[in-house]
């Protein structure tokens, strides 16, 4: 998996607050800071100007009201704009009650042996109607995560890419059999997320200082 892993406090906290979070990040991206120490900085000439009588003080207060009204345009268009982006990014959270493969994650019977510190790829089986068995693994994304459209998406909160990492025919004809297969597919499942969980475990405590410099030189709005 090519995703770190993080607390699973980190990966929820990821999705709380979005608009308070991204919005500035917008109004960033379309230079309204710029535009607002500009029009701060021709109010504070101007005002230089008129107390000593300079000529240029009407025409620079005249650009420094032009550039209130050029900031509130622009944080307000950004705002707009910015809204509507997060509005569509955050649909993605809204869980679909119609996805069978999230209950397949939810329902697998190793779920009680997950990590509650960590978000770790976790492994459940599907039985397909084309008479297969496929082990799945479901990556959790955190909220600014792009997921590979090659890969399912699992909306909800925290939402999950989950792709095949193994697919098992079955004889449907022989259910003595077909049972069997399915708990050993089950097992190799439980047995790669509790891989998984070690792995991760593993890599926070060795790297805990370096992920910790990197969360914190990260700017708070980052998509």
């Amino acid at each position: 998996m090519g995703r770190e892993p993080v607390s699973r406090e980190e990966l929820l906290d990821s999705y709380r607050s979005p608009y308070r979070r991204w919005l500035p990040s917008a109004l960033k991206g379309y230079g309204v800071h710029y535009l607002a120490a500009l029009t701060v900085l021709l109010g504070v000439l101007a005002g230089l100007g008129a107390a000593v009588g300079a000529g240029f003080a009407d025409t620079l207060l005249s650009l420094a009201v032009a550039g209130v009204v050029a900031v509130a345009a622009v944080a307000a268009w950004a705002t707009v704009v910015g809204a509507r982006l997060i509005r569509d990014r955050t649909s993605e959270w809204r869980p679909d009650g119609e996805d069978a493969l999230a209950r397949v994650r939810e329902r697998r019977p190793h779920r009680g042996e997950a990590d509650a510190a960590i978000a770790h790829v976790e492994y459940a089986v599907s039985v397909e109607e084309t008479r297969r068995l496929v082990t799945w693994a479901f990556e959790p994304l955190l909220a600014g995560d792009e997921w590979d459209e090659e890969t399912v998406l699992i909306r909800g909160i925290p939402r999950y890419e989950a792709h095949a990492v193994e697919r098992l025919e079955y004889d449907a004809t022989d259910q003595t059999r077909a049972g069997e297969q399915l708990v050993e597919a089950q097992e190799r499942a439980a047995a790669l997320e509790s891989d998984e969980i070690v792995r991760a475990r593993l890599e926070l405590e060795h790297d805990a200082a370096a992920r910790d410099l990197m969360l914190s030189s990260r700017p708070d709005g980052a998509w």
